[in-house]
């Protein structure tokens, strides 16, 4: 079990690390790359030594004096999406490790050891060595020289996920009685339970950056979307994405709804409208997606036409604004295998069913 858990978090960390981690560090990224990374490491070096001649603080550095937390320094802006915000030095064996918001290993770690006036790290980019350049024993930096990560004794974690609305229990399509529902502790333990059968394991929860989905070139909805994403340790090819203003998600074409909302007749809404695309009764080839950033998008079966626009639902009525400046409202009838969308101004109605 050992040896698959490690597994599965090599398999994360290589996911994780597509996105970003040492994207502003280029160190071993390419020959050009690693040439400018080995002089800027090598300044970065030279500029320690010159500094520790004048203040006589120390000589050179060894592991011993990164060891302990690191953190992105106030102010840091990343380029992408940031998915290692806080490390763990553990100069007595040789490794570091990865900490998400909410003060949970991340799943990347692995060797640690300063070479070349970089911290090299391994088991972030599967077998490859990444190196930062060391500043001082307080300052990692990127290849610009700008601060990329300093040391501190407080890694203050912003994230508190007795906060976030994610622990308790949520509801298969927002039925209390359903056998099928997940439940998140405060000590990020879960479980999956589907039709009375239990599955335990661990989660993390991830704050994305998100941006508007694009459909045949078009961009549909506004581009500030920002979810929070729950990721599991054993089921690592699964991952739930906070839908609902927080308050719903969906998973194997069902939608589940947190306990408190369960009976809010606008989210239940909301996820049927998401849950699947909705095709025009009347065959003539029209169909209509609702995103969860609350973009919308009405197109024909080529995809050769498309209209763009956002949507809401308040009081069961949904309502769309076209980006062309027209507005539409819309009533939904919710079946209990699937459901229909009447919309008056197409002359006709919309099916979610598995067509």
């Amino acid at each position: 079990m050992e040896e698959m858990n490690n597994q599965n978090r090599n398999n994360r960390a290589w996911i994780l690390l597509c996105a970003s981690l040492l994207a502003a560090s280029g160190c071993g990224s390419s020959t050009a790359e690693t040439t400018a990374s080995t002089a800027v490491a090598t300044a970065a070096a030279e500029t320690t030594q010159a500094t520790t001649a004048e203040t006589g603080t120390y000589t050179d550095l060894d592991l011993l004096d990164l060891d302990g937390w690191w953190v992105r320094p106030e102010g840091y802006v990343s380029i992408g999406i940031s998915l290692l915000d806080y490390f763990y030095v553990d100069s007595d064996t040789g490794t570091w490790t990865g900490y998400d918001d909410y003060g949970q290993e991340n799943g990347m770690g692995g060797d640690v050891w300063i070479e070349d006036g970089c911290l090299v790290l391994t088991g972030a980019l599967g077998d490859e060595e990444n190196a930062i350049p060391i500043l001082d024993e307080y300052t990692l930096v990127d290849d610009n020289g700008a601060p990329y990560f300093e040391w501190t004794d407080d890694p203050g974690f912003t994230g508190d996920v007795t906060e976030s609305g994610i622990t308790g229990q949520w509801f298969a399509n927002g039925d209390t009685s359903s056998d099928t529902y997940y439940v998140f502790h405060e000590d990020f333990s879960s479980e999956k339970c589907v039709m009375g059968s239990i599955t335990n394991d661990t989660y993390h929860v991830t704050d994305m950056t998100g941006s508007a989905p694009s459909f045949n070139g078009v961009s549909i909805g506004p581009e500030n979307y920002n979810p929070m994403q729950i990721t599991f340790d054993n089921d690592v090819f699964s991952s739930l994405t906070l839908i609902a203003n927080g308050k719903a998600f969906l998973s194997d074409d069902q939608y589940f709804i947190h306990e408190g909302s369960e009976n809010d007749p606008d989210v239940r809404s909301e996820c049927v409208l998401m849950l699947r695309t909705w095709k025009m009764t009347d065959e003539s080839g029209y169909y209509m997606d609702f995103y969860p950033n609350y973009g919308v998008a009405l197109y024909d079966s080529s995809a050769s036409e498309i209209a763009p626009g956002t949507w809401s639902v308040s009081g069961g009525v949904i309502r769309i604004q076209w980006e062309n400046g027209t507005e539409d409202e819309l009533s939904l009838e919710i079946g209990d295998e699937n459901s229909t969308l009447h919309y008056d101004t197409e002359g006709g109605d919309f099916t979610n069913s598995e067509w």
